[in-house]
């Protein structure tokens, strides 16, 4: 459950980066976390870095893409993943989407891998009043990690 939670966390922090601006630290980037980035990903651009509770997210452009990337406070990747346009969404999961939501609009897509998941996609999406954040799987099941009123 504790994973879960930070998982929401640092996924809403993508999708939201304004509005959790007062949860956020402004830490120096340790040196194991600094030597497991540039290990991990070459060629990066616009690097910037900021700490949700122990964890380090890095933002940098690589290859024409922008991603994220999160590491624990000893150098271990995390995951990471990158906002997606909506058309991205693979047809399984939007049929699944429309299945329980008939009504739903996607607003976001973020592909997110993780080493001990793999592939997931968080979906930000409406229907009626309200808006959610759900997670697929690889196999394609869903769980709704947030809903709130619009």
């Amino acid at each position: 459950m504790k994973k879960l939670i930070l998982l929401v966390t640092l996924v809403a922090a993508l999708f939201t980066k304004p509005v959790l601006a007062n949860h956020r630290e402004s830490k120096a980037v340790t040196q194991e976390v600094l030597k497991a980035f540039q290990k991990d990903f070459i060629l990066v651009s616009n690097v910037s870095w900021e700490k949700i509770n122990d964890v380090f997210i890095v933002r940098f452009k690589q290859l024409d893409e922008q991603l994220a990337a999160y590491y624990s406070t000893d150098g271990e990747l995390q995951g990471f993943g990158t906002i997606a346009d909506n058309n991205e969404l693979p047809g399984v999961l939007q049929s699944r989407l429309q299945r329980k939501f008939k009504d739903a609009s996607v607003t976001e897509v973020m592909k997110y891998y993780s080493p001990e998941d793999g592939l997931s996609h968080f979906i930000q999406f409406k229907s009626g009043n309200r808006q959610y954040l759900a997670r697929f799987d690889q196999q394609g099941r869903m769980q709704l990690l947030t809903r709130s009123k619009i």
